[in-house]
């Protein structure tokens, strides 16, 4: 028997291009459960959750990070806040999937591979095809 979820409860963060595009990919997905989405402009994640069918819009990152059923965390933001979104999740316990690039320079990029010492894993933009082939089962 394993203690893995029936469902992966997913968040994203930020309403661009890529991520309706990863919304619709989670849609075709059993194991994922499309919880919640946040973005900058409250009106813009209202309209992304009805329209992707996620649970909820979150009003605030913190909101997003203390949910207890977000597994993943989905990074699409402007690239200057990849590396503070990126860490925040990954202290809070959040797998992270971060839209390319991973941050703005090198030492964002390290801050983030070590995580603050977490033990969850992150992935970064170079990797979305692979991982939305994996999810949708296809890989």
């Amino acid at each position: 028997m394993t203690d893995r979820p029936a469902a992966f409860g997913w968040a994203i963060l930020g309403t661009g291009t890529v991520s309706h595009s990863v919304a619709s990919d989670l849609s075709a997905v059993d194991a994922t459960r499309r919880v919640g989405v946040w973005s900058r402009d409250a009106e813009k994640a209202e309209s992304f959750a009805a329209m992707h069918r996620f649970e909820r819009a979150f009003d605030s990152i913190d909101d997003v990070l203390a949910a207890p059923v977000i597994d993943i965390v989905y990074i699409a933001t402007p690239h200057a806040t990849h590396a503070r979104l990126a860490i925040a999740s990954l202290e809070a316990g959040k797998h992270v999937l971060v839209e390319k690039p991973i941050g703005v320079n090198a030492d964002e990029a390290k801050a983030i591979a070590t995580g603050g010492g977490s033990e969850r894993s992150f992935r970064h933009g170079g990797d979305v095809d692979e991982i939305r082939a994996r999810v949708c089962g296809l890989a």
